[in-house]
């Protein structure tokens, strides 16, 4: 039967009111309807209409999130039965994280899986996602250091397992990084990793947090977080980076034995760098050219180089002239004097290809190579630092 008949039919029936109301809300707008509706003294009527009424102010710019969630939270207990509180709070949640009112959100959606203790597992995920969004580079609005902290301190138990964990275990670590506040970062991150179980995202955490002793001067407290947050079977990148930091730090403790222990199996440039630098204060220049060879294996066959890559193979030219290493001098001329962006930087490399020193005449070249050679170093070192992970 036709909704014009049925109101024919029962002009006073409420029930056909809204039906109504939220049809023809649904082309033409009705919002008057709606709110005439959601002063109805039927309960359930009421709540219905002030809902969508609300939605549809929402859906037309004509409200906020927040203020849609304020409008209804006002619901949540004018109409309790057939499944919708519980749709409602999950929506209310939505809209207050949509807001950028993320602590409001999760303190509702932990409220509600108190209350319906069968639907835990599926509001965990939510509450992970409201997390989530709130921590994200872009979110907005921009939480203040001391709401961060205590957002990701009373939140830990969302950190999910696994790859997914660690990736939002990043992302907190990587803003925590950020906070200028290094030791409410540092104490934050060492309460986060005193509540996780083994796994990525307390291997994240302990990484992060033996980064910023390292970056405070003690090699010895960053150790220290590396070995309490030690898993077995975490994912190469992770355990590459935590093994970098290792070395770091022990490098701060003059250890250069096991400093080079630990880069040797490293692949990535940081760790290449940083061998090589260690190499070359050893002065084992050509080990340190070595340890510089993936980096230089992974250059594009042809075209021009960049700034990075170029100061790459001079430092690499570097190295051969002072390990005397003259066939290597020949074939790093021959591929990539012409690649070099810039005359400036391909007369370097020419300096650095020319004949070793055999008499009094060559010792001003002799130290325009070391000079050099020193540059280079801490050009390439300060470069590569800047991609190599946690600070």
């Amino acid at each position: 039967m036709a909704l014009g008949t049925l109101e024919g039919t029962f002009p006073s029936d409420r029930h056909l009111a809204l039906a109504r109301a939220m049809t023809a809300d649904a082309g033409t707008p009705s919002l008057a309807s709606l709110d005439i509706l959601a002063n109805s003294p039927d309960r359930r009527i009421r709540a219905r209409a002030a809902g969508r009424a609300a939605e549809s102010r929402l859906a037309r710019g004509l409200a906020d999130p927040g203020g849609t969630a304020d409008a209804l939270e006002h619901l949540l207990y004018a109409w309790r039965e057939d499944g919708t509180e519980i749709a409602l709070r999950e929506r209310v949640a939505a809209l207050r994280s949509q807001g950028g009112a993320p602590r409001p959100a999760l303190a509702l959606l932990r409220e509600t899986a108190r209350l319906w203790p069968e639907r835990a597992t599926e509001l965990q995920t939510q509450m992970a996602a409201v997390l989530e969004t709130a921590v994200a580079p872009d979110a907005r609005p921009v939480l203040s250091p001391l709401e961060f902290a205590t957002l990701v301190e009373g939140n830990v138990d969302l950190l999910p397992a696994g790859p997914a964990g660690g990736r939002l275990a990043e992302m907190l670590a990587e803003r925590l990084d950020t906070l200028e506040l290094p030791e409410r970062a540092a104490a934050t991150l060492g309460n986060l990793a005193a509540k996780l179980p083994p796994g990525v995202a307390l291997a994240t955490f302990g990484t992060h947090l033996a980064s910023l002793r390292l970056a405070g001067n003690d090699a010895p407290a960053a150790l220290l977080a590396l070995r309490d947050s030690e898993v077995a079977g975490l994912p190469m990148a992770l355990h590459d980076t935590r093994e970098l930091v290792r070395a770091q730090a022990q490098l701060a403790q003059n250890d250069w034995d096991a400093a080079l222990a630990t880069l040797a199996p490293l692949s990535m440039p940081a760790a290449s760098v940083l061998r090589a630098t260690l190499l070359e204060r050893a002065r084992d220049w050509a080990g340190a050219g070595q340890a510089l060879d993936s980096m230089l294996i992974a250059l594009p066959p042809d075209g021009l180089l960049d700034q990075l890559q170029a100061i790459l193979v001079l430092r690499i030219a570097s190295d051969a002239a002072q390990a005397r290493d003259e066939t290597r001098l020949q074939s790093l001329q021959q591929r990539f004097h012409e690649r070099m962006p810039g005359v400036e930087l391909a007369r370097l490399l020419e300096l650095l290809i020319a004949k070793p020193v055999r008499e009094t005449a060559d010792l001003t070249r002799a130290g325009r190579e070391a000079t050099l050679a020193r540059q280079l170093s801490g050009q390439l070192n300060a470069i590569t630092a800047g991609k190599a992970g946690p600070r």
